[in-house]
């Protein structure tokens, strides 16, 4: 049918004008745009109480002498990981300069700080090095190899090591 055939049928069935239309195709919008927006306020706030669900569980270990030592063993090191988290910040914020200074002008995901640091973060985690070490190898060539060593070295050995370390310390001494 052409529009014109389209518009009498409107017109001569609901009284309605394509603007009465247009005007309640907006409000049906805005009313989805409501409904979406309402469901994933939903979803956050299922992820909160699972999460005040999981903490819950740390009071119920007290109860039992084994679990409480976990929780003992959490208090006691929040101390320690506070501390260790300021000298990982500043060093991990460091090498993620470094790696958008060095890889940025080349390679997409150090272009920006913030890109640097993601991919920084990921690499420490163990992703994406083996996808992205050719291409930092041709754009920091030997600079590259010294930042892949240091960053290795001092991150993901060193001071991922220093966590488990902090843990097993105020382990020992809690369950002593």
């Amino acid at each position: 049918r052409s529009r014109t055939e389209l518009e009498q049928l409107v017109l001569s069935e609901a009284n309605f004008t394509w603007s009465d239309y247009g005007l309640g195709l907006d409000a049906a919008l805005e009313q989805a745009n409501l409904v979406a927006k309402a469901h994933e306020d939903a979803r956050w706030y299922a992820s909160v109480m699972a999460c005040c669900l999981c903490l819950r569980f740390f009071k119920a270990f007290r109860a039992n002498p084994r679990l409480n030592v976990v929780t003992l063993t959490m208090q006691k090191a929040c101390l320690d990981f506070a501390h260790f988290l300021i000298v990982f910040f500043f060093l991990f914020i460091g090498f993620g300069i470094i790696a958008h200074a060095l890889f940025g002008p080349r390679i997409e995901q150090f272009s920006t700080i913030g890109e640097a640091l993601h991919t920084t973060f990921l690499m420490m985690m163990g992703f994406l090095f083996d996808d992205y070490k050719d291409r930092m190898r041709e754009a920091g060539g030997s600079l590259a190899i010294v930042w892949v060593a240091a960053f290795n070295g001092f991150v993901v050995l060193l001071l991922l090591d220093m966590v488990l370390a902090i843990l097993l310390d105020v382990y020992a001494e809690v369950k002593a």
